[in-house]
């Protein structure tokens, strides 16, 4: 995502982002909008869903989701690529998206 704030093709802007936290399911949304590049000076918004179970002996389950009704573009996939190379990076002794602040999400 920093690096689509840099670029010019892209320009990304973050409308908007949620999370939630129920025991063990875990759901991040990020909204975002880029340069349309079928009309000059227009965005095209999308979202990014992050859903699924952080099991607890590391057996994990998520979707990676895009959802944009038009206007796809390369950086789109960037994102949803970078997404999911982050959650399954792999770290000692850790879930994958154990990293995630959980004290910020929003509780069921």
């Amino acid at each position: 995502m920093a690096e689509g704030k840099n670029n010019r093709d892209a320009n990304l802007k973050i409308t908007g982002n949620d999370s939630y936290l129920a025991e063990e399911n875990v759901a991040y949304l990020i909204d975002y909008k880029v340069k349309s590049q079928n009309v000059d000076g227009a965005m095209s918004a999308g979202s990014v869903y992050i859903r699924g179970v952080k099991g607890h002996e590391g057996y994990d389950s998520f979707k990676f989701i895009l959802e944009k009704a038009n206007d796809f573009i390369n950086f789109d996939a960037e994102i949803i690529l970078n997404a999911y190379e982050q959650a399954l990076k792999p770290r000692a002794n850790s879930s994958p998206i154990s990293h995630l602040d959980e004290s910020k999400m929003t509780p069921a």
